[in-house]
């Protein structure tokens, strides 16, 4: 029987599937990665011998991370994250929820994620252009949330050209650190179109 608190997740790698526990504790996925699963009256679980993996390697360069598509019972929505093949596990994101919370904190400027739409990158580069109306604050007081379109699965255009992948992976490794001349708190944001992710 699976733990109180665990779904099944199915990492779908290039040519490999993989398995591991999602904890709806702290709903993300959960190491070490199997090799298999088994079906249980209750839920399914993860089961087979451990994969090794190596969380004190360094990160593999940025060109070697691996898109992949995770998915966990019993009915949660795909998203795509990195893995590194290096440390042989999942970077990030680790679970669904991550596509809210750039849908409230960051919008896309020129292919990098800005902090509120402000000049600030996430990767620290510092650029002007037109927000793509991502952002869609929900701090008291902001716009009513009623009419916000589906969050986008950024990482999904984890191979696009014109996506800044460090932005990125910097987000997914440190999503708690604001890059320097970000803005602290919220301010004023102005109703834009939306975009709308894959046009």
């Amino acid at each position: 029987m699976a733990p109180v608190g665990t779904w099944l997740a199915t990492i779908r790698l290039p040519g490999a599937v993989r398995y591991a526990d999602y904890s709806t504790v702290v709903e993300a996925v959960c190491t070490p990665l199997y090799p298999s699963m088994e079906f249980a009256y209750d839920r399914n679980r993860a089961c087979g011998e451990r994969l090794p993996d190596f969380p004190e390697r360094p990160l593999a360069p940025i060109d070697e991370l691996i898109l992949v598509t995770i998915e966990r019972e019993p009915y949660g929505e795909p998203w795509h994250a990195l893995y590194c093949p290096n440390r042989q596990r999942i970077v990030g994101p680790l679970s669904d929820h991550y596509r809210y919370r750039l849908q409230e904190e960051y919008d896309l400027i020129n292919g990098h994620l800005c902090r509120y739409a402000g000049p600030a990158t996430v990767c620290g580069r510092v650029t002007d252009g037109e927000p793509l109306g991502l952002l869609f604050p929900t701090w008291p007081g902001g716009p009513d949330t009623s009419d916000a379109p589906p969050a986008p699965d950024l990482f999904a255009r984890w191979n696009d050209p014109d996506l800044c992948r460090r932005c990125f992976l910097t987000w997914s490794t440190q999503p708690e650190e604001n890059p320097e001349g970000a803005a602290d708190v919220p301010g004023p944001v102005q109703r834009r179109r939306w975009w709308r992710f894959g046009h």
